[in-house]
């Protein structure tokens, strides 16, 4: 990420991170994409936005740090998302 963001601009990096991740998913899971629901609409749209926003602090982070700084706090979002839970 460090190395993207210096020929990148930050949203650039996620929308296209994002939109990968919407296409690949889209074409391994079509058959239950046709099956959803309006709660499992409403509840991916709230997921999504927050992990929109993990993501645009982690970003805008590793923009202003060193990258073995970023590397550690983004490594720690593995042990602190099971303690919120």
């Amino acid at each position: 990420m460090k190395m993207g963001l210096m020929s990148l601009q930050t949203f650039n990096i996620i929308s296209l991170r994002f939109l990968i991740a919407f296409i690949i998913t889209g074409f391994l899971f079509y058959k239950r994409i046709m099956k959803v629901t309006k709660q499992a609409i409403i509840s991916s749209f709230i997921l999504g936005f927050a992990l929109f926003g993990v993501f645009t602090f982690i970003t805008f982070g590793v923009s202003m740090t060193s990258a073995s700084n970023s590397g550690f706090l983004v490594s720690l979002t593995v042990i602190f998302v099971p303690l919120i839970n």
